[in-house]
C-alpha cells in the first residue's frame, strides 16, 4: 500500500462511503436472513420439556410458563455475546435481561453472518451485523404479545403498555407467559415501531454477563466438560514436522499400558484410544513410529526471513496507492525506514483444542466449542461421505478462540470424525498443550516494511507500506 499525503480528502471519503455501505447492506441482510426464515404461527407449539411456546423468530422464545429464551448462534468464547446479543432483543421486548435465559443455536441458516454467508464468530462482526435486526426481533415480539393482549380483553392495542414482562391497560396485567400461546395463534405484526434511544434503559447500561454465574459455578459446559455414556478419550500422535507422512508404527507396547483401549491410524497420524485421558497420553508415549519428514525440515525462522525480504523488494499486489509517493518521498526533508518483523504466533487458547463425535450408521453427532458451525459440519460430513444434514453440531462454551477455533480446514474437528468413526461409541479428541502449541495454525510469520517523508515543518507528506505475509486462512 502506498499513500503520499498531499492528495487531498478523495480517497479518505471513499472508504468512508465503503465502510457505511458495507455496514448498511450487513444490516439489510441480516434483517433479510432473520425475517425470511417462516416464523412459526398458528397453535403454539408444544414442546416435550415444557408448556406450549411462542417462537416468532429463530432467535426468540417464550414459553407459557413465563421462561423467555434468546437462541445465539454466535459462539460465546469470553467476548460477551452471550450476554451482549440478548440485551438488544430485551430492550424492545421490555424485560429485564437478568431474566433471560441462553441457548446455544444450532446449526442453521437462519443464523448465517450475513456478510460471510456462514454461521460463525469472528472479525469482530457479531454485534454490528445483528443489533438492529435483534432489536426488531425483540420489537415483533412484544408487538405480537399486545395484540394478544387486546385480543383477550377486547381492548384497542393503544390502551396497552408493557414493562419488564407485563402487560396493562391500567386496571389488568397479564405475564408474557399468560399470552404466549395466544400470541403464538395470531398473525406476526408486518411493521413494530422501535423505541427511541432516550427511552432505552438496557441498552447502554451496566449489565451483569449472564453466563457469569454458570462459569463461576462450574455449570457452564465446555467441550473438555462432555460426559457421555461409553465415552472414550483419545489422543493423537502426530508428525513432529508440517507435511510428514507416517511409514510405520509399532503398538505394542502401547497396547499393554492399563486404560488403554484401541490404537488405530488415522489421517494425521496414530490415534490411541483410552478409559482417560492420561491412558490415552502414556500410550502415545509408548508408540514406536517411523516418519517421512518430507520438504518441511529444511525450514526455519532464518530462512524464512530470508524469502519474505527478498519479496519485500519485489513489486507487490496493490492494496492502495494514492497520489505520487515515490516523488513525495525524494522531496522530503527527511525520510524514516522501518522494517517490522512479526513471528509465529500460538494462540494458546485457555482450553485446549477438543471435540467429542459419535458416528453411527445413522450418521454423526458432534461436541465442540468451534467458531465456524457450518464450516464444521459440511467438512465432518465431507470426511464421513455423508450428507451435512446427517451430522449434528452442538455448540459448547470455548475456553478461548481468537481464531484458532475457526481454521479454514476445521483441522480438530475432522480429525475428531476420522478417531471416532468406526469405534462404535463417542471418543473425545484431546490436544495436549504441547500438541497444540507445535501443532498449528499459527497466527502467520511477516515482515512490514514502512518509508515515510516529512516535511520541513514536521508534517508527513508521504508513507509507503510493504507487507509480506502468508494468510490467515
Amino acid at each position: 500500500m502506498s499513500t503520499a499525503g498531499h492528495t487531498g480528502n478523495a480517497g479518505g471519503t471513499g472508504r468512508r462511503q465503503f465502510i457505511i455501505g458495507i455496514a448498511l447492506a450487513a444490516g439489510e441482510l441480516a434483517t433479510a436472513r432473520l425475517y425470511g426464515r417462516a416464523p412459526r404461527q398458528g397453535p403454539a407449539v408444544p414442546d416435550a420439556l415444557g408448556p406450549p411456546q411462542f417462537q416468532p423468530h429463530a432467535f426468540l422464545r417464550i414459553g407459557a410458563d413465563d421462561v423467555v429464551t434468546v437462541i445465539i448462534g454466535k459462539s460465546e468464547m469470553g467476548q460477551g455475546v452471550h450476554t451482549g446479543l440478548v440485551i438488544p432483543v430485551a430492550e424492545e421486548l421490555d424485560i429485564d435481561p437478568q431474566r433471560i435465559r441462553v441457548e446455544f443455536a444450532g446449526v442453521d441458516p437462519a443464523f448465517n453472518n450475513p456478510l460471510l454467508g456462514e454461521q460463525l464468530t469472528g472479525v469482530s462482526m457479531s454485534t454490528w451485523t445483528t443489533f438492529d435486526s435483534l432489536r426488531k426481533v425483540g420489537a415483533t415480539a412484544r408487538a405480537a404479545l399486545l395484540a394478544a393482549a387486546a385480543r383477550r380483553w377486547n381492548v384497542d392495542v393503544d390502551r396497552l403498555r408493557s414493562n419488564n414482562g407485563r402487560i396493562t391497560d391500567g386496571t389488568r396485567s397479564a405475564r408474557y407467559g399468560e399470552l404466549a400461546t395466544l400470541a403464538a395463534k395470531l398473525p406476526l405484526p408486518p411493521h413494530a415501531a422501535l423505541k427511541d434511544p432516550s427511552r432505552f434503559k438496557y441498552i447502554g447500561h451496566p449489565q451483569h454477563r449472564l453466563d457469569g454465574p454458570d462459569k463461576v459455578t462450574g455449570r457452564a459446559k465446555f467441550g473438555m466438560d462432555i460426559d457421555l455414556p461409553g465415552l472414550l478419550t483419545a489422543v493423537v500422535a502426530r508428525a513432529p514436522v508440517f507435511g510428514g507422512r507416517l511409514v510405520s508404527f509399532d503398538a505394542t507396547a502401547a497396547r499393554a499400558v492399563p486404560g488403554v483401549v484401541d490404537v488405530r491410524p488415522v489421517p494425521s497420524g496414530v490415534a490411541v484410544y483410552a478409559s482417560h485421558t492420561w491412558a490415552a497420553m502414556r500410550g502415545r508415549e509408548a508408540l514406536t513410529l517411523q516418519w517421512e519428514h518430507g520438504t518441511a525440515e529444511g525450514e526455519s525462522t532464518a530462512t524464512l526471513r530470508n524469502q519474505w525480504r527478498q519479496l519485500l523488494d519485489r513489486p507487490g499486489a496493490i492494496a492502495s496507492s494514492v497520489g505520487d509517493t515515490q516523488h513525495a518521498l525524494a522531496s522530503a526533508s527527511k525520510r524514516i525506514e522501518i522494517e517490522y518483523e512479526f513471528p509465529y504466533l500460538a494462540h494458546a487458547c485457555m482450553e485446549p483444542l477438543n471435540c467429542t463425535a459419535h458416528v453411527t450408521p445413522d450418521g454423526c453427532e458432534i461436541w465442540v466449542g468451534t467458531q465456524n458451525q457450518t464450516q464444521d459440519r459440511r467438512l465432518a460430513a465431507e470426511a464421513l461421505g455423508i450428507e451435512p444434514a446427517r451430522v449434528k453440531l452442538h455448540t459448547t462454551y470455548l475456553g478461548g478462540g481468537f481464531g484458532r477455533r475457526g481454521s479454514g480446514v476445521s483441522d480438530f474437528t475432522v480429525e475428531a470424525v476420522h478417531v471416532a468413526n468406526g469405534m462404535g461409541r463417542p471418543v473425545k479428541t484431546v490436544w495436549t498443550r504441547e500438541d497444540d502449541m507445535r501443532g498449528g495454525y499459527y497466527r502467520p510469520f511477516s515482515l512490514s516494511r514502512v518509508r515515510a517523508g516529512i516535511d520541513a515543518t514536521g508534517i508527513p507528506t508521504a508513507i509507503e507500506h510493504r507487507i509480506v505475509s502468508k494468510s490467515i486462512f
